[in-house]
């Protein structure tokens, strides 16, 4: 990992030292906005928020929006991704109800956190969450590399698959464009009192309790949240 570390450019975010995960556990403008072509499917509606951070996904103009705070290389994160955000997606961000915003906290270790981060930064907003489900899904695999000293060949092999090819690798995670973005969304947890992952906030309340981790705790969440917001002949 040596050789990584010195490419590791980020110096607020790596000084920081941060528990996996959580504690006392394992441990400018938008650049791309959503377009209007296709109301149908709000999953195609995915654009990076230079502006407060972060990489924004759903319905723009939704009343309910929900904000995942998470590391590539948190464990929890990788569950909550695995069992939770499918539902998410498929109940409320693809039919338009909510808008969500995933922000990139990198936690230990966090080399490997924000390279993945940075690769999938580089497969731009419409590869972007397709490389997270596949950090995600090869989370282990790329841990038991890096454990044998072959982390800069897992995540150069992770950033072929989402569209860095190994001759632009050096280029992608020393771009000062990603640095700066993936500065600001880490920026912004600190903002928002984050110091575990993964974190959720709905319509600016933290979510704390334990039904927030479950996909049935999720939606009768957001289902209030969504009620709450409702116009009044709705209600009714």
């Amino acid at each position: 990992m040596a050789r990584i570390s010195r490419n590791i450019w980020i110096a607020a975010i790596a000084a920081v030292t941060l528990g996996a995960c959580s504690a006392g556990e394992n441990s400018a403008a938008q650049t791309a906005g959503p377009s209007e072509a296709d109301a149908t499917n709000y999953l195609s509606e995915v654009y990076f928020d230079n502006e407060e951070g972060g990489v924004v996904l759903g319905n723009p103009d939704a009343a309910v929006t929900l904000i995942e705070y998470a590391s590539l290389t948190c464990g929890h994160c990788k569950t909550f991704h695995d069992e939770v955000i499918p539902t998410i997606k498929r109940d409320y961000v693809e039919t338009g109800k909510i808008k969500f915003i995933f922000r990139e906290f990198p936690t230990d270790p966090v080399n490997i956190a924000i390279i993945g981060f940075t690769l999938a930064r580089c497969a731009g907003p419409e590869g972007y969450f397709a490389a997270l489900d596949d950090f995600f899904g090869n989370q282990n695999e790329i841990f038991s590399e890096a454990r044998e000293g072959r982390a800069l060949e897992a995540l150069q092999a992770y950033g072929e698959r989402n569209g860095t090819p190994k001759a632009d690798f050096e280029t992608c995670i020393n771009s000062e464009e990603q640095r700066r973005a993936i500065s600001k969304s880490f920026s912004a947890g600190q903002a928002d009192g984050i110091n575990s992952t993964p974190s959720l906030v709905l319509n600016g309340e933290a979510l704390v309790t334990a039904d927030a981790r479950t996909a049935e705790g999720m939606s009768a969440i957001i289902n209030a949240a969504l009620a709450e917001t409702a116009p009044l002949e709705t209600q009714e």
